[in-house]
């Protein structure tokens, strides 16, 4: 799946089998941003209309990039 980061517009290809039913959040490794993603979504570059959700797990870690520390 393709998405970009709604702030800087960089693209990722991610793949759709990482990403759980519910969705995931996303951090950029350009800007650090922290977006929510679909599995459905096409193209993450505008964020949808805020609805109340379950709280979602900790960014997915993209591939080459280390995990933040605690």
């Amino acid at each position: 799946m393709k998405v970009s980061c709604p702030s800087c517009q960089t693209n990722y290809n991610i793949d759709d089998r990482r990403i759980p039913p519910g969705g995931a959040k996303l951090k950029c490794a350009r800007c650090q941003t922290t977006f929510p993603i679909k599995a459905d979504d096409v193209s993450a570059g505008a964020p949808e209309a805020a609805a109340p959700t379950a709280p979602q797990a900790a960014a997915i870690p993209l591939p080459g990039t280390a995990a933040p520390q605690a």
